[in-house]
Parts: C-alpha cells; structure tokens; sequence
C-alpha cells in the first residue's frame, strides 16, 4: 500500500543497503513478495536497483542498472488489454517459455501478465541480462475465477482500510 515503507535509495527507512545508498537486491525483492507484487526469483548477476517507487493507484515502478545499461521495470494490476496490443502493433515472442508482447526494438520494450499484474520492461536494446532478469519474474494468466476476484475484490477492500 502507499503507506508501506517502500525501499528507498536515500537510506531513509531502508533496512540494508549497498556502498552507494542503494537498496538491496534482497530488501527489495522481499518488499516486492511482502506486498503482492510480481517478484522475480533474483536479479540478474551485475544487475543493481537503483530505485522503486510505488505509484497509486496500483502501479510500480523499479529502476535497475545493470552491464548494459538502465531497465526500467513498472507493474500494473488488472489484466493486459490484447485489443490494445493488435492497435499497437506489437509482436509475440517468447522467453524462457513465456509469452511476451513486444512493443518495441529500440529501444527493447515488452509486456506481459503475470497472474493479476502486468508487467513491462523497457531496456535501451535487448541482451542475455535483459532475457534473464524476464526468466525470474512469474508469469501466467489473468485468472478469471470467482475465487480470485474475490480474492482480488478482499485486497482492495483491505487496502482502503490500510491506506
């Protein structure tokens, strides 16, 4: 929720982090598990995050730095619009057995679903660091279950009590 300590890169609330102030891979991928979000398995090796920020309503953004450059990571909840994807022109392609959308090339933009959240990720080109850091986010599709709608429908509720 807004209200939950999100890691932040100025020390500030941040547990443990790096030399230069960053949060840790570990603090943010547990805040990330803690607070639902789609979280990868680890990072990639050489991949740092150098910020998070936790938009309302129901939007994340993790800033990463890595070998080849900066990759930008932001979530959404709810469920990809594929009707917006055929307007866009994007193409499928496939990662490690996921489903991919691609947007764009250059630079390398691609989203999919992962459970109830869509997950993007924009790179300045696609690399191996890039294809690795996908393979460690979840993915699966959009359930449309009476159980997880109201599952879904419990933590909006819950939220709005817990700003």
């Amino acid at each position: 929720s807004a209200a939950t300590a999100v890691p932040a890169s100025s020390g500030g609330r941040a547990a443990t982090a790096d030399q230069a102030g960053r949060p840790s891979a570990e603090q943010v991928l547990g805040w990330l598990r803690d607070e639902g979000w789609a979280c990868p398995v680890a990072l990639p090796d050489g991949m740092h995050v150098t910020a998070v920020h936790e938009r309302p309503p129901g939007r994340l953004e993790v800033d990463l730095l890595g070998t080849y450059g900066v990759v930008v990571v932001t979530q959404e909840r709810g469920r990809l619009d594929h009707d917006a994807l055929a307007v866009l022109g994007a193409r499928s392609t496939e990662i490690e057995g996921r489903t991919l959308h691609l947007l764009s090339s250059s630079p390398w933009h691609a989203v999919w679903q992962a459970d109830d959240t869509v997950v993007s990720v924009v790179a300045e080109r696609h690399t191996p660091e890039v294809e690795a850091l996908v393979a460690a986010h979840p993915h699966g599709g959009y359930d449309e279950g009476i159980p997880a709608r109201i599952a879904r429908g419990w933590k909006t509720v819950a939220g709005a009590w817990n700003p």
